[in-house]
């Protein structure tokens, strides 16, 4: 659930960039789609407290049900929030000039694979599942060396 209240506050970091760079709606859909990534997280860390419970154990349909929920709670649901974090995050910077052509385009590419990535709740998609951790992980990468980027371009700027 740590997890949880990082993933908000860096959200709310990188809000208060795309607005400052003059992007305020955009700002609103970056820390929408953190704080929807970061409910996912909470909710999962919640669930598997609950789903470890020698009560929850000993019915195996409760299990059954509490698992599928992480599931949902934990892959989908932090993925697609991270997509409107990612894709727009990606064009307003890159927008602002703060981040390279390439780095922009590589976000709205990640923000469009995490998209895809919805459809792996389908009965039918099984083969989108790996799409999940795709997303997820290049996500959380794409992010990492975006905040180094643009951390660096407004450090140069202020001084």
């Amino acid at each position: 659930m740590t997890s949880a209240l990082v993933f908000t506050a860096f959200s709310a970091w990188l809000a208060s960039v795309v607005r400052s760079v003059g992007r305020a709606q955009d700002s609103l859909v970056v820390f929408a789609g953190g704080l929807f990534s970061a409910l996912g997280l909470f909710l999962n860390g919640a669930l598997q407290w609950v789903a470890e419970r020698p009560e929850t154990l000993a019915n195996d349909q409760a299990a059954q049900l509490l698992h599928q929920m992480l599931f949902v709670l934990g892959g989908p649901v932090v993925v697609v929030g991270s997509a409107l974090l990612v894709m727009v995050g990606a064009v307003s910077l890159l927008r602002a000039k703060l981040l390279p052509t390439w780095l922009g385009g590589l976000g709205v590419v990640i923000g469009l694979i995490d998209l895809a990535a919805l459809c792996s709740v389908l009965p039918e998609s099984v083969d989108m599942m790996i799409l999940l951790p795709i997303g997820r992980f290049t996500s959380m990468a794409w992010l990492l060396t975006a905040t180094i980027v643009v951390t660096r371009k407004l450090g140069k700027a202020r001084s």
